[in-house]
């Protein structure tokens, strides 16, 4: 819904400008304005460059093209014959991931838009879904000094408007909120020294938070520390016991960065060297309510080892957006699953919810 929203506010811009233009024209008959002045409507094209396979992220077509098509027919009533909308959805089946998308997604592009397109619009519109492909592609747009939106958790760099002029940010979980919620949330507890792990079951949303997470904290002059790990890995046992010592001597709050069966397995570690004795707090973020991408955060995985599990999650906090009390969103949620399986041939897992990424959420803790 952002994503209309921007638009919205893009095209009034401009149809103020040529309303501006009438009036000169009506009031200088004679001036060279008045048969410059165009009488078609606007055109915009807007593209939506993504993954169109579901299984690669929760930012992949299937999921967000029907909130964008929802999006766009509203922009259109509001204005009429004043303004005509084409989209296109830009993708291509054979890249299959995220890496594969984004390896690619320069060819993509740019092909696109020096071949395949007929029409010269007034405005051309790229919208970056997200998956890790919106910097290679940001660099050929501005280029073109063509717009570009970007929605969910978008690069902090495209805020450097002196490098990305034409890009406008417009996600309610973009990065720089979700690391306001840690800073806010350590301030909250006078928490000065925080030690910071990535593991390699990071995510790419995790990817984008750590390098933010950490100039974020030194620009509040928190202390932070951090280390690598790699929880599903046997044999890198010895390198955790060596950053747990490190720990230890340094930090009593732990951030972790990985997919959530790794932090179990982490929690249960630091349990057999009793750091879950009330010392030690261990924060970690789940950005998305979604099993399928971001796993089960919980204790609970009905295993022998549960009742453990849930003595070590005593010691932790969860920072994650606030549940949707908003029944008038059940419609909204029905008519994107039902555009889904309409125009992508994907069915939302029975018990799968509409992501938070179509949501207008505030992150609260938990």
């Amino acid at each position: 819904m952002n994503v209309g929203l921007l638009l919205h506010v893009t095209i009034l811009h401009i149809l103020w400008i040529r309303f501006c233009i009438g009036i000169a024209a009506e009031t200088f008959p004679s001036s060279s304005v008045q048969s410059d002045f165009p009488k078609d409507p606007i055109s915009v094209e807007i593209i939506s460059v993504g993954n169109i396979h579901a299984a690669s992220t929760l930012a992949s077509l299937p999921y967000v093209a029907p909130g964008m098509s929802i999006a766009l027919e509203k922009v259109q009533k509001s204005f009429g014959n004043s303004v005509s909308f084409k989209h296109t959805l830009l993708y291509d089946n054979q890249y299959k991931t995220c890496a594969v998308f984004t390896d690619n997604v320069d060819y993509l592009v740019s092909n696109y838009f020096y071949s395949k397109r007929t029409v010269q619009y007034n405005m051309t519109v790229f919208i970056g879904a997200g998956c890790t492909e919106r910097l290679s592609m940001g660099k050929l747009i501005r280029g073109w000094n063509s717009l570009m939106m970007i929605g969910g958790a978008g690069e902090t760099v495209f805020r450097n408007k002196k490098l990305y002029p034409n890009v406008v940010l417009g996600g309610n979980n973009a990065i720089k909120s979700h690391i306001s919620s840690f800073t806010r949330f350590f301030a909250r507890y006078s928490w000065s020294s925080i030690y910071v792990l990535l593991d390699s079951s990071a995510t790419p949303w995790h990817l984008l938070v750590v390098g933010n997470l950490v100039s974020g904290l030194n620009s509040k002059n928190i202390q932070m520390k951090s280390a690598k790990t790699d929880i599903r890995n046997p044999n890198a046992s010895g390198d955790l016991a060596v950053t747990l010592r490190d720990i230890r001597s340094s930090s009593r709050v732990i951030v972790f960065l990985g997919f959530p069966t790794e932090f179990r397995a982490f929690m249960l570690q630091v349990r057999t060297e009793n750091m879950t004795n009330g010392d030690y707090v261990y924060v970690v973020n789940e950005p998305f309510h979604h099993r399928t991408y971001y796993g089960n955060l919980t204790w609970m995985y009905g295993t022998q080892r549960d009742q453990e599990a849930e003595q070590a999650f005593k010691s932790v906090f969860l920072i994650t957006s606030a549940p949707e009390t908003n029944t008038h969103l059940q419609t909204l949620e029905n008519e994107l699953k039902m555009r889904s399986l309409r125009d992508f041939n994907f069915t939302y897992a029975p018990d799968e919810k509409v992501a938070n990424n179509t949501r207008i959420t505030t992150p609260q803790f938990e």
